[in-house]
C-alpha cells in the first residue's frame, strides 16, 4: 500500500511496548488466543477524517510484508479503541475489516496525510 506520509502522530499500546515482544495472548491463533490489544494515540493531522490500521509483518521470508489484517473506518475521534476491537464483529461501530491484500494497492495514493507506528516482535521457536 502506498503510505508514504511523515510520521506525525503516535499510537500506542498499555499492551506492549513499541519494539518489544508481544504478550503470548497478543499473537494470533496459530500461536495463542488472538485479541487485539487497546491501541491509544495522538491527534492525527488537522483535517484526517478516517483511520485505517494496518498489521504486517515485515521480515517474513517473502518479497513483501504479510497483511495480517486491515481495519478502516476508525473515527479520528475516538483517541483508541478498546480490547478486542478487532473482533468480527467489532464492539465499535463503523469498523470493517479485511484480511491480507486489498486488491488494488494504489487507492490510498494522496490521502495519506500522516501516519503512526506501534511495532511489536515476535518469534516463532
Amino acid at each position: 500500500m502506498d503510505l508514504q506520509a511523515p510520521e506525525n502522530f503516535s499510537l500506542t499500546s498499555p499492551a506492549f511496548d513499541h519494539g518489544i515482544p508481544l504478550p503470548e495472548v497478543r499473537r494470533g491463533r496459530l500461536f495463542a488466543p488472538s485479541i487485539s490489544p487497546a491501541l491509544t494515540w495522538t491527534a492525527p493531522p488537522a483535517g484526517a477524517i478516517e483511520l485505517l490500521l494496518l498489521v504486517q509483518d515485515p521480515d517474513v521470508p517473502s518479497r513483501k510484508p504479510a497483511t495480517h489484517a486491515v481495519t478502516v473506518g476508525i473515527d479520528p475521534k475516538l483517541g483508541g479503541l478498546p480490547e478486542g476491537a478487532l473482533s468480527s464483529p467489532s464492539p465499535v461501530p463503523g469498523l470493517k475489516h479485511g484480511k491480507g491484500a486489498l486488491g488494488r494497492r494504489g487507492w490510498m495514493k494522496g490521502h495519506v496525510t500522516g501516519r503512526a507506528r506501534l511495532d511489536g516482535t515476535y518469534e516463532i521457536a
